[in-house]
């Protein structure tokens, strides 16, 4: 891919240059590379040709999605995930795996906090944890099973309710793929792309904010 928009580049400037000998009977030289590049930028053209690796493109996930939550007000821990990532793809049986950022959410009448977790397996997850205390999780698990049915409750995982992101956008970092590419252009490419990458993310949080924040409505509604 990178071969290509510096090919896409190098024609485009010698077009450029073939146009200005033409209008002004001269010949001109291309307009030098890193010109170029800054013109195409300033215009919202400029098409960044160096991919991330995959070790940096899930920490920059980790990091800006901590970042947004908690610019959202949301109690987030910083974790630095480098040696978690590195490890991560340090090997393929038995990897490490489940590790993320959990943050409260909401109390309850019982004073328990309710916990709101980002996990990778093969593919990004999030939900609600289980309280431990079995009378509340019974409610808990009814309300976030409202909140959506996309909600999957897994008791021996201590998951009250978890689920993939919404718009068949999931982050596969292990596969490095995700949705279906040619209709809905997945979010791994949206990583990887600097025009799509930050608004990418921004969407994701949001979806999480507004599932946390229905689910904190109904709490407060039957009680939790």
């Amino acid at each position: 891919m990178a071969g290509y928009y510096a090919s896409f580049s190098h024609a485009l400037f010698m077009t450029i240059a073939a146009l200005k000998k033409d209008l002004y009977e001269e010949d001109c030289k291309p307009i030098e590379e890193d010109k170029m590049n800054a013109i195409l930028q300033d215009c919202g053209l400029f098409v960044e040709t160096k991919e991330i690796n995959r070790r940096e493109l899930q920490c920059y996930f980790w990091n800006r999605v901590q970042k947004a939550l908690s610019s959202k007000g949301y109690e987030v821990e910083y974790k630095d995930m480098t040696a978690d990532v590195t490890e991560y793809y340090a090997r393929a049986r038995n990897r490490h795996r489940y590790f993320g950022v959990q943050f409260p959410v909401y109390t309850t009448a019982g004073n328990e906090k309710v916990l709101f977790r980002i996990e990778v397996g093969d593919t990004i997850f999030y939900g609600f944890r289980h309280l431990g205390n079995k009378d509340e999780d019974v409610v808990l698990c009814d309300i976030v099973s409202k909140v959506s049915e996309k909600f999957k409750s897994t008791p021996q995982k201590k998951w009250a309710g978890w689920k993939w992101f919404d718009d068949e956008l999931n982050l596969n970092f292990w596969k490095r793929n995700s949705g279906n590419i040619e209709k809905n252009f997945g979010g791994i490419q949206k990583l990887q792309d600097p025009r799509h990458r930050e608004k990418f993310i921004e969407g994701r949080v949001d979806e999480m904010d507004k599932y946390i924040q229905m689910f904190k409505s109904m709490a407060k509604e039957q009680g939790l």
